[in-house]
């Protein structure tokens, strides 16, 4: 009995130390991963996902020049601009293109309700909510489709194209060329990594953090090197060529030439680094940034949690007397009950004649906003 103590004892140990080197070992593999490869595959990991919620908080800080309250219709607008916020509470199932969207905009000074419900139906249908109107109003693709058959139907006839399935198979070809460019036009950058506690609706969670920041000057060397990366990669030609592939559809005309823009590129980058300093001491002679900021939070199965963008800028513009207008815009995004929302989540709505107006309807009858 004592024998089979001790065996049992050593295999509890043994399943343990596996685990604790499985672990290890995932660990160190995303470690030796950069950050924009560990970003990427969380960009194509959300596409994936079959459900989520998301809170998304957007705040205005808004501090005019006095010239500029002199005038009545501006003095009006920063009124209502300072210290706004919006915040969109958002329940989505991605497997039956359903979502329920809630918005709130508090701002001073507006003096009318702002708050919004919007319930995606379908693929092609939704309804927005709001006390601005009686009754909701109603965006119908397959109406809009209908009116485009009439005056444009080469453009109708490709809308089919577009929807459902294939429209995903094309966006998701043209993502991931974006995120191969985007892994090239970042790989100067180098991000702060860190564990943060955040709080989220279903609780507190350890992410990694990555944030890149930059203030002043540095915000145009940023700019400078991300530019030059993309327009001198190698993963350009193929992401235009998957855009081309989109346009194509709704207008030929505006298709790229890859030819062209291949005989030119030596030029453009030529070009660019003959220009940029100069354009950008031009531009930060209008606007100066006091600080830029971009942070994104992984968890530890490698989805995207957490994002934040701090945007802090000065503004000069020569009527507003060389005064300086100050502007800064924060807005957050948490992600929780990754595929696991339940079905009455998401708030739907019964549309009837009584209830609802199509926007189309709403357009004719000269009652649109």
């Amino acid at each position: 009995m004592k024998k089979n103590k001790i065996f049992a004892l050593m295999l509890v140990l043994v399943m343990l130390v596996s685990m604790l080197a499985a672990c290890g070992g995932e660990e160190d593999a995303a470690a030796k991963k950069t950050p924009e490869e560990r970003l990427s595959e969380a960009f194509d990991k959300q596409l994936d996902l079959k459900s989520l919620h998301s809170v998304s908080t957007l705040a205005v800080n808004l501090t005019p020049p006095e010239s500029l309250l002199e005038n009545p219709e501006a003095a009006m607008v920063v009124s209502a601009l300072s210290d706004a916020k919006v915040t969109i509470d958002g329940y989505s199932d991605n497997e039956n293109s359903k979502a329920y969207v809630t918005a709130n905009i508090d701002a001073k000074d507006m003096g009318m309700p702002l708050d919004f419900e919007m319930f995606v139906l379908s693929e092609s249908k939704t309804a927005l909510k709001t006390a601005l109107f009686p009754q909701m109003i109603v965006f119908d693709l397959e109406e809009v489709k209908d009116l485009l058959a009439a005056q444009n139907p080469e453009l109708a006839s490709s809308m089919p194209s577009l929807a459902g399935a294939k429209m995903a198979e094309e966006q998701q070809k043209v993502f991931d060329a974006a995120m191969e460019l985007y892994k090239d036009g970042f790989k100067d950058e180098k991000p702060a990594e860190s564990k943060e506690t955040v709080e989220f609706s279903t609780g507190k969670e350890e992410i990694t953090m990555f944030r890149y920041t930059y203030s002043g000057k540095e915000v145009y060397d940023a700019i400078g090197r991300i530019v030059k990366n993309v327009i001198t990669s190698e993963k350009l030609m193929p992401f235009l060529g998957e855009v081309n592939k989109m346009i194509e559809k709704e207008d030929p005309s505006a298709v790229i030439d890859l030819d062209m823009f291949a005989e030119e590129k030596d030029k453009v980058v030529e070009e660019f680094d003959k220009e940029k300093d100069k354009a950008f001491e031009e531009l930060e002679k209008i606007m100066q940034f006091n600080k830029v900021e971009v942070s994104m939070g992984l968890d530890k199965d490698g989805y995207l949690r957490y994002s934040d963008v701090t945007f802090d800028v000065k503004i000069v513009a020569p009527e507003m007397g060389g005064e300086a207008l100050e502007l800064k815009l924060t807005m957050d995004t948490k992600v929780d009950k990754i595929n696991a929302l339940k079905a009455d989540d998401i708030k739907t709505v019964e549309l009837n004649d009584t209830n609802s107006i199509s926007f189309m309807e709403l357009m004719g009858s000269g009652m649109g906003f």
